[in-house]
Parts: C-alpha cells; structure tokens; sequence
C-alpha cells in the first residue's frame, strides 16, 4: 500500500498535523471574533441606550408632558445602524426613532443573486411580545433572530412624572453576520487549499530529506560477507543521517577487521595444527615403511610422536580457551585466596625446569596479600609469564619475581636476565600466534618448556588480568631483560565475566 512507504507517512503525518493547527487556529480565531464583535456591540449598545435615556431625562424637564418628551427625544434620535421604541406600562408604543431601521415588516431572507438588496426592518410586533413578557422595572437585553443575523435590544426602565416608561434601543448584527459569513468561506476556502499545497510540498520535503537514506541503501545492497571493504557516503557528517551513517561505517570497518581476524586466526591455527600432525603421520609413515624395525627405532618414533602430540593438545587447548572466551563461555570462579601463596606455588613448580637450564627464580613477595580471583586462571597467568622467563633467559640467569601492595592494587613483576624483546616486536606481543623469534621459540619447546612455543600463551595471560579487572603490561625489555608487570585491583565492584577480544593481528605474526 501507498502507506507503507515512509516518505508517504512523513507527507501524510505533516499535512494531519498542519490540518489539525490551522482548523484549530482558524475555529480560535473565528470565536475570538465572533465575541470580540458581539462585546463592542453591547458595549455601543449599552453606552447609546443610556445616552438616550439622559436626553429623555433632559426633554421632560423642559416639556409639558411625557408625550412631547418622548417624541422630542424620539424625534432627535438619528443614528443609521440604530433604533429606539419607547413603550408604556401597558406595552403600547409611544414613540419611535431612526429611519428605515424600524419601519416595516420584516424582509424576506435575502437572495444574492438578485443584485441590490432591501434594507432589513425590524419586527416590531415580536419586539412588542418580548417587552410585554419582561419585568417592567428590571433592565434586560435579548436577541431578536431572523434571517439575516438578528437584532440585539437592551430594554431599558425610565420614570418620568406618569410613570414607568422602557426604552428598548435596537442594533442589527447583520453587519457582523455578514463579517462572520466572510470570515467562515475564507476558512472553508483557504484551508483546503493549504491543506494540499502542505501536502505536496511535504511530499517534496520527505523525497528530500529521505534522499541519504535511499543512498545508504543503495550502497549497503551492495556490502557483502566477503567484501566489507566498500562505506556509505557521508554526505554531512554534522546531522543526523551523517552520523548515522558514521556509525554504520564504524560497525562496518569493526565487523569487516573482526572477520579478517577470525580468517587469519582460522589461517594461522591450521598452519600451527597442521605442522605437528604432518609430524607424526611422517614418523608413523617411517616406522611403517619397512618391514622390520628394532625396537630402539619403534621407541624413538613414538618418543616423536608423544612430544609433538602434548604440543598439539596444548595448542588445542588453548584454543579451545580462546574461543570460549570470545563467545563468552569462560566465567570466572572467583575465591577467597592470597597472592603471596599462588606466586610461591607458580615458582615451586617452575623451579625444578629452571635448574635444569641453569636459571635461579628469586620471589620477592609480601604477606598476607588477599585476593578475590579465579586460582587456576591466575596461576596459569604466572605460569605462561615464569615459563617465558625461563625460556629466554640464559644458564646462569635470575627471574625476579615481586609483589608489591598499593592502596588500592596489587603489583606483581616478573623480571628476567635475558637478551631482551626487539622493539619492532614489543607492540605485538600480545596478539594471537606472534612470537618474537621463531627459531628461538621452537628451540624453547623443544627444550621441554611449558608454553608449547604456539604464541598464545601471552594473549591468554592478558585476557585473565582482564577479566580479573586488571592489566599486564611490557614494563621494559633492553638487552638487559625485560619486565612484565601485572596489576591487580584490590578491590573488584562486580566480575568482569567477557572482558576485550584478544589483540590479533596475523599479518604481522611469524608462525612456524
């Protein structure tokens, strides 16, 4: 239906509304008039009435009897739109005054089409009815209808020397009738006409201003799942269909980076999953191939191919946790604990690994330092950064690991000896699949390290000091060592249960 379309909703509500405003503004003025009139008539009427009264009042005094009075006042009384009666205590007329206003019968209703129309006379018979119906020495005013408007007539008691005499002064409205009359066909006229000029024009004004929108349209038709690369215009960003279409196209390059991250992330995962199992199907393929082999051979093979298979079940875990953690399945299970406590327990199980590469891990930690967190997440936080430490730090080497309390944090630093990060690699530390040095990364997984060399382990250790309210920051790396430092807060309003996706960015990544 037409009324589907938004552009002919805007058109109709605009012309319902200005509808409504001037039908309003039109009936407002209309009884602002009609009254306005009716209050001056009343005011001329009253001020005329008592006028006359005065000059009767002044003529008895000179004249012989009421009689002459009243025809002396009667006789003088000249004013066109206005008629005066004056009647006896017994409802006979005595006199009357001003012209053509009171002579007569009453006109027939007018008809326009005749040309020149008679001037209308007052009924003085109905007029005579209602001052004989009325309280002789009350003041009254009535309306006389006819055709044409009416009269109004104010009724006015006089004492004279014979008694009790009404003074009835008589106006026409059929002037302000005919005001009234113009005024509702100006109405009836215009309205209409303005009604459908507003339609049209608001017809015009919607195709406008819904113009950007059926750009924006036209162009996101066109986006596709596998091409995000394309924007809506922006035609003013300063209003509101502007920044509409700035948020689209911010959500736009948010949705398009988030799915390049999943492609490459998809791309990297299967290279780092594919590598160990082209291993062991290779070492199974060897130990197969001929058809006898010792026993040392077999022992060798399988030795292969269960090293490889634990660094395959620590990258499927950890991307298992990963991808939990993006949908948001990974809650923390939060408990009363002490740092000083889990930061011992981390260095006693790392320290059997650090002897064996020449490597002395010394804690530096305070007391007492209760916590509410997540055990097993924190420690697998200070596992992945003590195992990096000891990875990269050489025999003869000290990991220092401190905990320090703030009034309202805790601070936990992690320093090695080691030959320190590059600083074209720090700003990517933390992204998924990115290692440093590869050669020196595989060589570290080899050597029976915890972390597996997958390049995880630090995007992982972020996103728990995140989701514990925290940070974990590069603090320094020279060729002196480096320093990560993790910082808790002591106080958490509410668990943070999805902190921020994990930094990733694999076309900046090396994976092997």
């Amino acid at each position: 239906m037409i009324f589907q379309s938004v552009r002919a909703r805007l058109a109709l509500w605009h012309t319902a509304v200005l509808a409504v405003l001037l039908i309003g503004f039109a009936l407002a003025a209309y009884i602002f008039l009609d009254r306005t009139t009716a209050a001056r008539a009343d005011e001329y009427l009253a001020s005329a009435a008592a006028g006359f009264v005065t000059e009767l009042t002044a003529e008895r005094i000179d004249a012989n009897s009421d009689s002459a009075a009243i025809d002396a006042a009667a006789s003088e009384f000249r004013v066109r739109d206005l008629g005066v009666l004056i009647f006896d205590h017994e409802g006979r007329r005595i006199a009357a005054g001003s012209g053509g206003l009171l002579s007569g019968p009453p006109p027939p209703v007018r008809h326009r089409q005749t040309g020149a129309e008679p001037e209308p006379v007052l009924d003085t018979a109905r007029l005579r009815e209602a001052v004989m119906q009325s309280a002789p020495t009350n003041e009254r005013k009535l309306m006389l209808p006819d055709a044409e408007g009416g009269y109004w007539v104010s009724l006015i008691p006089v004492q004279l020397r014979n008694g009790v005499y009404r003074v009835a002064m008589v106006q026409s409205r059929h002037a302000e009738e005919e005001t009234l009359e113009a005024a509702r066909l100006a109405c009836i006229i215009a309205i209409p006409i303005m009604l459908l000029a507003a339609g049209v024009g608001g017809s015009f004004l919607a195709k406008r201003s819904l113009a950007p929108v059926a750009a924006l349209s036209e162009r996101a038709a066109r986006i596709s799942a596998t091409d995000l690369s394309e924007r809506l215009p922006v035609r003013n960003p300063r209003d509101e269909l502007g920044q509409l279409a700035v948020v689209l196209n911010e959500l736009l390059s948010r949705v398009d980076h988030s799915l390049e991250q999943q492609r490459r992330f998809m791309a990297d995962a299967s290279h780092e999953l594919r590598t160990p199992v082209s291993i062991m199907r290779a070492e199974a393929e060897v130990s197969l191939s001929a058809d006898a082999r010792t026993p040392t051979e077999y022992r060798d093979s399988l030795r292969v191919i269960v090293d490889t298979s634990a660094r395959l079940s620590v990258v499927v875990n950890e991307l298992f946790f990963l991808a939990r953690a993006d949908a948001g399945q990974q809650p923390l299970r939060r408990s009363a604990l002490y740092l000083d406590e889990l930061l011992s327990d981390c260095v006693r199980s790392l320290r059997a690994l650090a002897e064996r590469s020449g490597v002395i891990i010394l804690p530096v930690l305070d007391e007492d330092a209760s916590f509410n967190g997540d055990d097993g997440m924190l420690r697998r936080l200070v596992t992945n950064l003590l195992d990096n430490a000891v990875k990269y730090s050489g025999s003869g080497s000290t990991i220092t690991v401190t905990l320090s309390e703030a009034p309202d944090a805790y601070s936990i630093s992690i320093r090695d000896s080691g030959a320190g990060i590059p600083p074209e690699a720090q700003p990517h530390l933390f992204e998924r699949f990115f290692r440093a040095d590869v050669a020196r990364s595989r060589a570290a997984s080899g050597s029976g390290s915890m972390g597996g060399g997958a390049g995880l382990g630090l995007a992982i250790a972020q996103w728990v000091a995140e989701a514990h309210g925290g940070r974990l920051t590069l603090a320094s790396s020279s060729p002196a060592g480096t320093e990560f430092v993790l910082w808790l807060p002591r106080d958490i309003p509410a668990p943070v249960e999805s902190p921020s996706e994990f930094p990733y960015d694999s076309a900046r990544s090396t994976p092997g």
